[in-house]
C-alpha cells in the first residue's frame, strides 16, 4: 500500500472514531457495568480459580495429577476447536521419564479430571508441569505451566 493511502485509511478512521465518541445514540457501556450484578465467576479469578495433588501409584509407576475447578470454570482437552489443550509433561529429573504419551481427558473438562502419566527410570522426586488455560462464561485466562515436585516414599 502507498503511503497516500496509508494517511488517507487512517483519516477516515480517525473521523470515523470521532464521529462515534461523539454520538449520544452510542449506550452508556461504563454505566451498565458498573450497575451489573456481580455472580461467583465475574471476576475471572483464574488464579484461585482450581487445585491440584499429584499421586505416584508404585503398582502401575502412574503418576496421577487430580484437578478440581471450581464452579464456573472450564478447561479443554485435546482435540477441542477452543482454547489450549491441557497437558502434563514430566521433566528429566532424578533419572525420570515418562513412557509414552500421558493419559488425558476429552472434551470441554468442568469439575474434576484426571491426567496421568507411565513413569520409569528413576529414584526419589519427580517434577512435572500441568499445562492448562482456565476460562469462564466471560474470558479466558492466558495458557499457564504449574509446576509441581511430587516427593517418593523411601524406597523409590
Amino acid at each position: 500500500m502507498c503511503k497516500l493511502c496509508c494517511k488517507i485509511n487512517r483519516i477516515f478512521l480517525c473521523a470515523f472514531l470521532l464521529a462515534f465518541s461523539a454520538c449520544k445514540c452510542m449506550p452508556n457501556l461504563e454505566s451498565k457495568i458498573i450497575e451489573s450484578t456481580p455472580t461467583a465467576f465475574s471476576n475471572n479469578d483464574f488464579a484461585n480459580a482450581f487445585t491440584w495433588s499429584q499421586k505416584f501409584d508404585e503398582s502401575t509407576h502412574k503418576l496421577i495429577v487430580n484437578v478440581h475447578l471450581s464452579e464456573g470454570f472450564h478447561a479443554y482437552a485435546a482435540g477441542e476447536k477452543i482454547g489450549v489443550p491441557v497437558d502434563l509433561e514430566i521433566a528429566a529429573f532424578n533419572g525420570w521419564r515418562m513412557e509414552g504419551k500421558p493419559s488425558l481427558p476429552t472434551g470441554v473438562l468442568k469439575n474434576d479430571f484426571v491426567l496421568s502419566a507411565l513413569v520409569s527410570g528413576g529414584k526419589g522426586a519427580i517434577r512435572g508441569t500441568l499445562k492448562m488455560q482456565l476460562c469462564s462464561a466471560s474470558a479466558c485466562d492466558r495458557p499457564r505451566e504449574h509446576n509441581f515436585e511430587h516427593e517418593m516414599s523411601r524406597g523409590n
